[in-house]
This record gives C-alpha cells, structure tokens and sequence, in this order.
C-alpha cells in the first residue's frame, strides 16, 4: 500500500480497511462501500498527489469510472493528502461548485488537563449496539448539509450499527461521557499497532460549554497513554471549526492536513 504523507490518511484508510473494499491504482486509491452507495465518504477516491490547475476533469473522470458518474450519484467525493510544505490548486472545482474542508491533524504523546474540567462527568466505556438512540441524539446536527432530518438520523443509525460491528471485532471501542445520567458527549477509538485514532467525536446540544467534551477526551487519552505509552494519539479536525482548538488545548499539536472536495446534487441531497 502507497505510503502516506499524513497519520490522517492512513488511519482513515485503518477505518476503510475494516468496513471497505479497497483498491489501489498508480495514481489513486478507489474505497467504495457497497451496503452504503450514498455515504460520500464510503465511495470516494484518494489521490496520491495534490491537484494542479488542469487536473479537475481528469479526476471527475477517475470519480466517474471507479464509483459512478456524479450526475447519477448525486455527489463526487475525492481526497488528498498534503506533505510539508506542499501545495496544491483547486481552483477549477470550485468554479463548478465543489465545496472543500481542510482539516488538521493532531497527535499527541502527552496531554494536559483541561482549565474548564468538568468533575461531574461520569466517564465509562459503554454499549453502543443497545444507546443507538442516545447516540443519534449526540451527534444529530441542525446544519447537517445532505439530506432532511429523517435522512440524517438514518445515517448516524447506520453509523452506529457500522462502528458496534466493529467493537464487536474488538478493533473499536466507544466511550461516553454522562451528566444526570444521559448521555452528553461521546468518542470513538479504533487503532493499530502505533496509533490510536479518535472517531466522531460530538456533544448534545443541551450539554455544550460545559467541558464535556474536553473532559472526555482528555481523561481517555489520559487513560489510553498510561495502559501503552508507546501509542501516538492521532485526530482529525476542521482547521475552521472550533474542535481543533479544544484538542489543543489539552496537548494535541496539529502536524499535517488532509484536504477534502466534495460536490453534491442538491435536488438528492438538499434540506427539505
């Protein structure tokens, strides 16, 4: 397998491994998940090398051959990664309406406690199969771009069923973090031999500003590091949202970026 420039990519392809079929080309590695044809990010393409201007209809083209053509789809989903210093043009896909997300990713070794430590959070590892409706709630979100209210929460269903398919093959774990006895902010971890990646990590509504999810994470980390110091922690973030200053706030250290660009039929996957 191609060797990665970014801890992102790689434990992204980790998690595509478990779910995924995957397929490696010259240029490009084509992951598809057949049980999920409308999960943009199960049927997507991963490009070994960063666009130049020029590029943009050969990889529509490549998107097209290897997951479907993007009209009859409804969306066209293609990923980079980056090395240091290294740059790239995605002009041309945003003159035709792509949208792109550049995200950082974190490591860490070490982690520091948090200023806003909530010590009334209760932190255990739980039963995922048997909270999906607690999870669902967790992560549903008001601004969610790809569908109507029943389409998403269908979609974190089925995202919840995937990830306990994978606790139950004990490559996955999730852990809670409870106020009043509900959920109120939740994480997952798959890994491998070197590292240990976090997975959809989110907080109801009702219990944001508390630091929850702070308190969440660092005290796992915390917890993980200590069982195996030999571990790098590694998460994934939007350079723009406020997550990624939340991690770094407890010891994450932003190294790379993985850079997504997406395209979408609205009349598929609009809001209603």
């Amino acid at each position: 397998m191609h060797k990665f420039k970014s801890l992102g990519t790689e434990t992204n392809i980790l998690m595509d491994s478990f779910l995924a079929n995957i397929v490696e080309k010259d240029e490009y590695i084509v992951i598809r998940t057949p049980e999920r044809l409308n999960y943009f990010w199960g049927n997507y393409i991963l490009m070994k090398d960063p666009p130049s201007r020029g590029d943009y209809e050969q990889w529509v083209n490549i998107f097209d051959s290897e997951i479907g053509k993007r009209t009859e789809r409804g969306y066209c989903a293609i990923t980079f990664d980056l090395g240091v210093n290294e740059t790239f043009d995605i002009s041309e896909f945003l003159e035709d309406g792509f949208r792109v997300e550049v995200d950082k990713i974190l490591t860490t070794n070490k982690v520091v406690e948090p200023i806003k430590l909530n010590s009334e959070l209760i932190i255990k590892e739980y039963d995922l199969s048997k909270n999906i409706d607690s999870y669902v709630a967790v992560h549903f979100d008001e601004s969610w771009a790809y569908g109507n209210e029943d389409e998403q929460k269908e979609f974190l269903r089925e995202q919840a069923i995937e990830f306990s398919s994978l606790v139950d093959k004990n490559v996955a774990k999730r852990f809670g973090g409870y106020l009043n006895g509900k959920l109120a902010t939740d994480l997952g971890i798959y890994w491998n031999d070197n590292v240990i990646r976090f997975n959809s990590i989110s907080t109801h509504p009702s219990f944001r500003r508390l630091g929850a999810c702070s308190t969440l994470v660092y005290k796992v980390s915390k917890n993980l590091l200590e069982k195996d110091p030999s571990k790098t922690l590694v998460m994934q973030a939007d350079e723009d949202y406020h997550a990624a200053l939340i991690y770094e706030s407890i010891g994450f250290v932003p190294r790379e970026k993985v850079v997504a660009i997406e395209w979408k039929d609205d009349s598929k996957f609009g809001n209603d």
